[in-house]
């Protein structure tokens, strides 16, 4: 089983625990139309800024917001060392939120 793989199954067990500590939980991921307003609007800035500062691969991304108007990227990253990371971002600047190491 490539490291791939198995990391993307057990990304299917893995719990939003840290991440709920934070109120994150609570915050409802955008539909395209909607990343594309925040992206346009300068609410947020691309990812694929964002991703050039980590080492790894990004298996899993998504713009999530709430009623606080505060937007992060969900990011799910297979690390260089094959660990999985579950981290937050804030979309405005890429700032590390939450890292679940």
């Amino acid at each position: 089983m490539s490291i791939r793989l198995a990391a993307l199954l057990l990304l299917t067990t893995l719990s939003g625990a840290g991440a709920g500590e934070l109120g994150v939980t609570d915050h409802a991921c955008l539909a395209p139309a909607a990343v594309d307003r925040a992206l346009r609007e300068g609410r947020a800035v691309r990812l694929a800024e964002i991703a050039r500062r980590f080492e790894g691969e990004i298996v899993r991304a998504e713009l999530c917001g709430g009623d606080d108007g505060i937007l992060v990227y969900r990011v799910t990253l297979l690390d260089s060392r094959g660990s999985v990371r579950r981290i937050l971002l804030d979309a405005r600047d890429g700032r590390v939120v939450y890292d679940g190491r």
